[in-house]
């Protein structure tokens, strides 16, 4: 007799997942841009709800690919006990119309119960290494659904709200 799994079918609060790429100059020629450009802009979550994931939370999905890895994706789960948080530079505020998602203050959408949203945008960041200014290049694919029913392909479908914020990064 099967055995059901924990979370499966069952409605949640807020389900987030994150899937930051990040890589130097190395990466921006060939062979490595095509790992760099072949990351996942989607991956299915664990079968079983995260335990502590309660409906009036946030079960967050965090993936880094970056190049030191190889661009392997690396994942974690992190659940917040409110509805609202930030994640790299998304922040989702609860609010009596559902889930506003805004990037760097600049609103996107809200998702309301039983939506999903996609926000995906890339950027630079100037850091010190070594005593030297180097270049970091990110790309942040960012996926939120509110009120929704756990399942590992919960993302894979068409999505209610979609904003790209993509800019050359030459």
């Amino acid at each position: 007799m099967p055995t059901a799994i924990r979370g499966m079918g069952e409605r949640t609060g807020v389900v987030v997942q994150t899937i930051h790429t990040r890589w130097t100059k190395q990466s921006r020629g060939q062979p490595q841009a095509d790992a760099r450009n072949a990351t996942p802009e989607v991956l299915d979550l664990e079968a079983a709800r995260p335990e502590s994931a309660v409906s009036a939370g946030i079960a967050w999905h965090d993936v880094v690919c970056d190049e030191a890895w190889g661009f392997t994706p690396r994942g974690r789960y992190v659940v917040l006990p409110a509805r609202s948080g930030q994640f790299h530079g998304v922040d989702v505020a609860w609010t009596g119309e559902g889930a506003a998602v805004a990037v760097f203050g600049r609103r996107c959408f809200v998702a309301s119960e039983g939506e999903t949203g996609v926000v995906i945008y890339n950027g630079t960041e100037d850091v010190i290494e070594d005593g030297w200014r180097a270049t970091r290049y990110h790309k942040m694919v960012f996926r939120v659904g509110v009120g929704v029913t756990w399942a590992p392909g919960l993302f894979r479908g068409p999505v209610d709200h979609e904003r790209r914020m993509m800019r050359d990064l030459a």
